[in-house]
């Protein structure tokens, strides 16, 4: 979390620091800043733009199918080379994404109100990148704590952590 009473090392910003970042890259070294809470959400977006894009998947071309006999045959071919049949069959991949999100809440028994522990984790999807990030927060009541971790996907690890009575 930032220092006490330290100012928000943003260029030309006055307000208390109030979170600290930090950010771990597989390819180069980690750096930490201590920020306000507007500063905070600026500087996670400024990393995950900072990074490069995920390469796109090859695309898969489409197979062309003798519709009698199955003999692959060329998009060109007006009949079958095997059998003589014209009728195709074409198929064309698709692909799907699940995402996972778990939560969890901490509530002491008997206890009425706000649980004292909240976790939430859950994959996503950045579109700064174009690929699938995971994301996990922890916000302790009782302690008075908030951590949030992005994870890229090339690795690169973004952790912010602040009070949660300043977030």
């Amino acid at each position: 979390m930032a220092t006490e009473n330290s100012c928000c090392e943003w260029n030309g910003c006055t307000q208390p620091a109030t979170h600290q970042v930090r950010a771990d890259y597989p390819d180069a070294k980690s750096n930490i800043w201590h920020l306000c809470r507007d500063h905070e959400k600026e500087i996670k977006k400024q990393i995950t733009r900072s990074r490069r894009p995920a390469p796109t998947p090859p695309e898969q071309p489409a197979e062309h199918q003798c519709g009698n006999c199955g003999e692959p045959v060329s998009i060109d071919s007006p009949e079958c080379p095997r059998c003589g049949s014209r009728d195709r069959v074409v198929q064309v991949g698709e692909q799907v994404t699940i995402r996972e999100k778990l939560k969890v809440k901490g509530r002491k028994s008997g206890a009425t109100g706000r649980p004292y522990f909240e976790a939430k984790a859950e994959d996503s999807f950045t579109r700064d990148l174009a690929a699938e990030s995971e994301i996990v927060r922890h916000v302790n009541r009782e302690d008075d704590t908030y951590m949030e971790n992005i994870r890229l996907y090339d690795g690169t690890c973004i952790t912010s952590t602040s009070c949660l009575s300043d977030h």
